[in-house]
This record gives structure tokens, C-alpha cells and sequence, in this order.
């Protein structure tokens, strides 16, 4: 048994990881984690994560950032080989560039997803490949149960004063852990709706065996976020300024505005 006061809080999750249990159809559990940076389950998640150094220390009390499921099994493992992922190029040049305008230091950050494993190359149970599209493991419950558990896990670890989550895709898994969750982001499938209700931002979620609120924002996935982003719409904002406002609302709501 290990000391878990002297484990980095990743090796900590790397081995409730390991004890997941099945993954479903279509969807196959991570092989390794990489040492460079790259979000979690595929990596540490930390930003100055580098092949070779000792793990840079996990942003406790800081900032989450939840996607929705980390990639497939090919491009994980093109990232693989060089031991992190292109930090320059697709989501994650948009994500850095997001952050960076809204003044959150990559460092703040804990990067993860909220299921976990990689989309299967072929589903073999419809022959096609799953590198995009909705998450194959989304509709069995069991497994979605336990993403969500383990979401929570990561929550209380790293006890985020804010989150921000990317994507459609992540709210439903999100509303159920926290009452002021189910109650401004259940039934909702788009953030458009989340918009309407003007519940996109939520102030003082209370997590089970967290010992502090947290504010959520809910954001345009960064792979998508040049068309997707001009639908946003906050408190007679639209687009870009939309979601610029709403991050500056959650973080001055949690005490990190700079």
C-alpha cells in the first residue's frame, strides 16, 4: 500500500484509474499515460508536464478544464510516440489562446475529461470509425455512472474554485453531482439552451466531500470554436465578448480575477 500523503495527486488518480472496470463497447481504456503535456486520462493534465522531469505540482484550489473525452485510439498514439500532444495546432491552439485572452496561466490549470478511455478505432458493431462524433460509452449508464464518480474523485482531489467545461457534451455529466448543477444545467443539450436560461455560468456548486463552493462556466468546445462561438449570447453579449464575460464573471465569483 502506498503512503497517498507522499504520491503526486496524479499517481493518486493513475491508480483508482487502474481499478475502473469495463469499459464498453467501442471505447478502450488508456495504455499509458504520457509524460509530456496532454489532458487527462491521456496524460498528467498539467501544463509544464515534460518527458523525463518530475511532474510539476497539481493546481490545487485553482482551475479544472473538462472535455468531453480525451481522442481516439490512433491519434493517441501519434501523441504517444513524441509523449505529449500538439500544443500548438487544433483544440488545444485554441484553448491556449482562449485562456490566454482571458487571463488564466496555463499552469492554473488541471486538464482533464469527463470520460474516460479512447474512442475505439473501428466500433465493431458498426464497422464505421469513432475519431469524431458523440462519445460511444455516452449511453451505457453503468459506465457513465462511473465516469462520473470518478469525475468527482478528481474534484475533490484538486478542489477547483473554478471550472471550465468545453462543449455540449459535458454539462449532462456534470448536473447530477451538485444540487445548484441539476438544478440550472439538467435536460439542457446545447449551450444555446444553457444560454436561454442564463444559467451558463453557475455560482456556489457544492460538490460532495469538497471543502469549498465552486463556480462552472460552460463554454464552445476549442475544436469547434470559431463557428460555434458566435451562437453565445450573455447578458446582451454575443460571441467572443459573450463567453469573455462569462469567464470574467466566474472567476471574479471564485476570487481568481487578476
Amino acid at each position: 500500500m502506498h503512503d497517498t500523503e507522499s504520491q503526486h495527486p496524479l499517481e493518486q488518480l493513475a491508480e483508482l484509474l487502474a481499478n475502473f472496470g469495463d469499459y464498453p463497447e467501442g471505447v478502450t481504456p488508456v495504455p499509458a499515460c504520457m509524460t509530456g503535456v496532454a489532458f487527462f486520462p491521456g496524460g498528467a493534465g498539467l501544463w509544464g508536464a515534460q518527458v523525463g522531469r518530475p511532474m510539476p505540482p497539481m493546481p490545487i484550489g485553482k482551475v479544472m478544464v473538462v472535455g468531453h473525452n480525451f481522442d481516439s485510439e490512433v491519434h493517441y498514439r501519434q501523441s504517444l510516440a513524441q509523449g505529449y500532444e500538439p500544443v500548438n495546432l487544433g483544440a488545444w491552439g485554441s484553448l491556449r489562446k482562449a485562456l490566454q485572452a482571458w487571463g488564466i496561466p496555463l499552469e492554473d490549470c488541471f486538464f482533464t475529461n469527463a470520460y474516460m478511455g479512447l474512442k475505439a478505432d473501428v466500433n465493431l458493431s458498426t464497422g464505421k470509425n469513432e475519431s469524431s462524433g458523440r462519445f460511444p460509452g455516452a449511453d451505457n449508464h453503468s459506465f457513465v455512472y462511473r465516469c462520473r464518480a470518478f469525475l468527482l474523485k478528481q474534484i475533490q482531489m484538486q478542489k477547483p474554485r473554478l471550472m471550465l467545461t468545453l462543449g455540449k457534451e459535458v454539462p449532462p455529466v456534470l448536473a447530477p453531482l451538485a444540487r445548484e448543477l441539476t438544478a440550472a444545467w439538467s435536460g439542457a443539450t446545447t449551450l444555446q439552451e444553457l444560454d436561454h436560461r442564463d444559467t451558463a455560468l453557475v455560482r456556489g456548486a457544492r460538490f460532495p466531500g469538497a471543502p469549498h463552493l465552486t463556480t462552472l462556466v460552460a463554454l464552445t468546445h476549442p475544436a469547434n470554436r470559431e463557428p460555434n462561438v458566435k451562437r453565445r449570447r450573455y447578458h446582451g453579449l454575443e460571441g467572443n465578448g459573450a463567453e469573455h464575460a462569462l469567464v470574467r464573471d466566474g472567476l471574479e465569483a471564485c476570487g481568481l480575477l487578476r
